[in-house]
């Protein structure tokens, strides 16, 4: 694979013992084509918007984006598999469009076709899930960060380079990335009420009081958080998603 062509992007769950409870965790796995510099990222759902904000984290980690996206054939990002009658996910579409990435799927019941992203997750599990035990969902995520920074400094055994290495040439052929984040046609807006609340699944959230009786949109995050947007993407605040 050329410098900066191509990512690959998968997913895998995993039962993992945080705070002395097993839970459920999905980590996704962004990885480059040439250096192989690989980016993890942990999510308590597998929703649309948890795999959107798995690509855009490996992205905006990388300070790039690869020309082409390979991913599989989910629902997020394929509404028709059938090579007759092939159909993306829209949604989908517009964020490719928003870092100017040609999406490519593989061909059903074909895992060799994104092999690079696949074969890393053996390793995931043996070197980082098995026998661990976190304290809670932060150190979960910051020794999963910690992870990646291991990775790239260890010789990669179909390169035999240190993907670190291999990156400082493939970074320059990597599209810049927009000015923010993306924000779909689809996302949820909210009228933020005169005391300052938004809604969101029957629960009230506060947000600043600067913010009373404008327009704001919502997004969830690794599915324990909720993200509140200004209109033009920046983040205005972030409260734990409500139980009840």
């Amino acid at each position: 694979t050329s410098p900066g062509q191509q990512a690959q992007f998968d997913w895998s769950p995993y039962t993992v013992p945080i705070g002395g409870c097993l839970t459920k965790v999905i980590v996704f796995h962004l990885i480059l084509g040439f250096s192989r510099r690989k980016c993890h990222f942990a999510s308590l759902n597998e929703t649309q918007a948890s795999i959107f904000e798995g690509i855009e984290y490996g992205l905006w980690k990388l300070g790039g984006a690869p020309g082409e996206l390979v991913v599989d054939n989910a629902k997020s990002f394929v509404i028709n598999a059938n090579p007759t009658h092939f159909e993306w996910n829209h949604r989908f579409l517009e964020l490719c469009g928003h870092y100017s990435m040609k999406p490519r799927a593989c061909r059903v019941r074909n895992p060799r076709a994104k092999g690079k992203v696949e074969r890393p997750f053996f390793f995931l599990e043996q070197h980082f899930i098995k026998g661990h035990f976190f304290e809670s969902w932060e150190h979960f995520c910051q020794e999963l960060s910690r992870f990646d920074e291991e990775l790239d400094l260890q010789i990669h055994q179909t390169t035999q380079e240190r993907p670190i290495d291999r990156f400082e040439w493939e970074k320059g052929h990597l599209s810049p990335l927009p000015v923010g984040r993306f924000i779909s046609s689809q996302e949820l807006f909210r009228h933020v009420s005169w005391d300052s609340l938004v809604s969101f699944e029957g629960s009230r959230y506060s947000i600043p009081s600067d913010y009373a009786g404008k327009n704001v949109w919502l997004r969830t995050s690794q599915g324990r958080y909720l993200d509140i947007y200004r209109q033009d993407g920046n983040l205005i605040f972030r409260q734990p998603l409500s139980q009840q």
